[in-house]
């Protein structure tokens, strides 16, 4: 690598983890599997099929996810490349463009449609997806934070220094989350079911609003107004529609109106990052 040694690390550890996440979705994904074969007693006749179970949402975000990364990932070789961008493309059409229904389906759900004559509620059913997702999500991060560790711990015998405060700091971030939101799942589950999405959206959109904050102080000069500007939009649109939402009675589309106000500010600034380090990432501390 020809790349200066303040380079290599951000460089090589991006890489590493690009690659290292789709272990990790991967894991989801049997993980899942595996949790929806303890429920229904039987297997699917494919993988494909554990589309019209609880494993849906995983196994849909796993293969758009994994097509991602496919076509990210650069390959050593011009044939690999294409090879893995083909890939990437496919995967998530599997993944959309679901298998033929079977018609045994064996499905934790298959039976559940009727219980003593009654047909089963949306609750009932969206509750089966949400305990399976959950699970194999739990399971994942475990997966996840080891394998950081081990990763981290590996690095310093090569040209990436070894984990320092900060490694240490996001993994032990991660761990609390992990355990956080286990707990709350496991302990406090209807209050985990009807809260966890709107208190994870907000984290989500508060994490890269505190993103956009930072770079607004340590990126180019040239490019700070503008990430500046870009977390103002965030800040401001949040407060004129929450604030509007206050104001208006039964108002339908506040919601959506503040997401695609958070997401608008979100993509410019992820497209002005990406011009500002296209040619040489990102820089070294």
């Amino acid at each position: 690598m020809t790349a200066t040694q303040g380079d290599v690390p951000f460089a090589v550890v991006t890489y590493r983890y690009l690659r290292l996440a789709i272990v990790v979705v991967l894991s989801a994904l049997l993980a899942s599997v595996v949790i929806e074969r303890a429920n229904a007693g039987c297997w699917q006749g494919s993988l494909s099929a554990y589309y019209y179970t609880p494993v849906q949402t995983v196994f849909v975000g796993a293969l758009i996810a994994i097509g991602v990364a496919f076509v990210a990932i650069e390959g050593a070789t011009p044939l690999e490349d294409a090879l893995l961008n083909v890939a990437g493309v496919v995967a998530p059409i599997v993944a959309v463009v679901p298998t033929s229904r079977p018609q045994d389906n064996c499905s934790s759900t298959a039976g559940l449609e009727r219980r003593g004559g009654a047909t089963m509620s949306a609750d009932e059913l969206q509750l089966a997806f949400i305990d399976n997702n959950v699970v194999a999500l739990v399971i994942a991060g475990v997966v996840a934070v080891t394998i950081g560790w081990i990763a981290a711990r590996r690095s310093a015998t090569g040209t990436v220094p070894a984990i320092d405060r900060s490694g240490v700091a996001g993994l032990a971030f991660a761990v609390v989350l992990l355990v956080t939101g286990s707990v709350w799942y496991g302990f406090f589950r209807d209050s985990f079911v009807e809260r966890a999405h709107g208190v994870a959206a907000i984290v989500l959109f508060g994490a890269l609003f505190a993103t956009m904050v930072v770079n607004s102080r340590i990126a180019s000069p040239g490019f700070r107004p503008l990430y500046l500007a870009t977390a103002a939009t965030m800040a401001s649109t949040a407060v004129v529609v929450v604030g509007g939402g206050l104001l208006v009675d039964e108002w339908r589309h506040q919601i959506l109106l503040l997401e695609l106000f958070q997401l608008v500010p979100v993509t410019v600034y992820w497209a002005v990052q990406t011009l500002e380090h296209w040619d040489g990432g990102v820089a070294a501390p």
